[in-house]
Parts: C-alpha cells; structure tokens; sequence
C-alpha cells in the first residue's frame, strides 16, 4: 500500500516593516522651533490684515523702541541660545559657499526668525495699547492734501490715494473700482478728510475718511 507525503502548507512570509527610526529630543527641538516661527508668521499675517487699525502718521520712537530694540534682543537671544551650533559653523568654513552662508544667509535668516519672535509681539502688543490710547480721545477731522491717484498691477502692489500728513507721505489702499474714476485728475483739485483718534506718540488711528474735491 503506497502512502503520499503530505505537503506542507506554505506559510506566507509578509515582508518585515521597517521600524521607523525613534524620534531624539533634538527632533522634538527642531520641530518645537519650527512650529514657533511658522505660527509667528501666521500670526503676523492675520494680525496685519484682520486685526491692525489702520493708522497714519510717523515717530522715531516706534522703529527704535517697537521694531528695532525688540529684534536687537531677539538676536542676542538666538546667538545664546544657539551658540554652539553658530560656533560649529563659523570654524567650519572652507570655501566660498560656506562663507556666504556664514556671513549672509544666516545673519539675514536670524534678523527674520528674530523679527517675527520677538517685533513682531512688540508690535501686537504696540498696537493693541495704541488703540486702548485712541479710545480715550474724541474723534478729530483732520484735512489732508491728496498727492496722487495710483494704479498698480503688479504682484504685491496695490492701488493708492497717496496724502501728506504732517510733512509725511501716507496713503490708503483702495480697489480699482474706487481709483478708476480719479486715474485722470488732476491730485490738486481734491483733499481729504480723515476721521482720527490721537494714539500713542504721533500715530492717530483711522476712524474713517473721505475724498472731496475743493
């Protein structure tokens, strides 16, 4: 009598996943960093577009105290708080592409992350106060000589009433519908009147205003 030899069964071998590489307490570092300055970016973007008073006029004080000593500290800050990475680099030139990485691009990339850290909530904060202030003060109507009429097309331009105030060039964004009919006007025949409340230093936020022709 003949006897078969059972088969085997084959087990199927799945391919082994690849262990994803654990996750060090420098990524983490990287990663915190990263979600610092993009979410300070974020928000400097909505708070100039949504949230800002629009203001005119001009002072010293606010680029000294407001833009320039903030980001002054913010690179100190940085140059501390990385200095080894930063000492790493600078001993570690050897050729044209390392110095200009060395000398321009990361003094200009420190200068921006420093900007957007530290100015940046120098400025929301400037800029709440600032309102707080105006609230405090009646509404002034302040009469302005227009400049020019401006339409621009390109990208990241817009089209413009330009003014002076206080010996100042200021101007306010308008829609092309609103300029169209003034393209061809002579700037001299028009002023306008803006409605204002006295902030901090020489800064006056905007209420509203309106163009009118002598």
């Amino acid at each position: 009598m003949s006897t078969r030899k059972r088969k085997k069964k084959t087990i199927q071998q799945f391919p082994s996943r690849k262990l994803k590489k654990p996750i060090t307490k420098e990524d983490r570092r990287i990663r915190n960093h990263s979600a610092l300055f993009i979410g300070s970016v974020i928000l400097f973007i909505l708070h100039d577009q949504f949230i800002a008073e629009e203001t005119i006029g001009h002072d010293t004080r606010y680029y000294l105290y407001i833009l320039g000593i903030p980001t002054l500290v913010g690179l100190m800050a940085l140059i501390v708080y990385q200095w080894e990475l930063i000492k790493g680099i600078y001993q570690e030139i050897k050729g044209f592409q390392d110095f200009v990485l060395a000398f321009v691009f990361l003094p200009i990339g420190a200068i921006v992350i420093s900007f957007m850290i530290f100015a940046n909530m120098a400025i929301i904060t400037w800029d709440y106060l600032n309102t707080k202030e105006a609230e405090q003060h009646m509404p002034k109507v302040i009469h302005c000589q227009v400049e020019s009429f401006n339409e621009r097309r390109g990208r990241g331009t817009h089209n413009s009433i330009d003014f002076t105030f206080n010996n100042n060039s200021e101007s306010f964004k308008v829609n092309y519908e609103y300029i169209k009919p003034y393209l061809s006007a002579n700037p001299d025949d028009y002023k306008l009147e803006v409605v204002t409340q006295k902030g901090i230093w020489n800064y006056y936020v905007v209420k509203a205003w309106y163009l009118k022709k002598h």
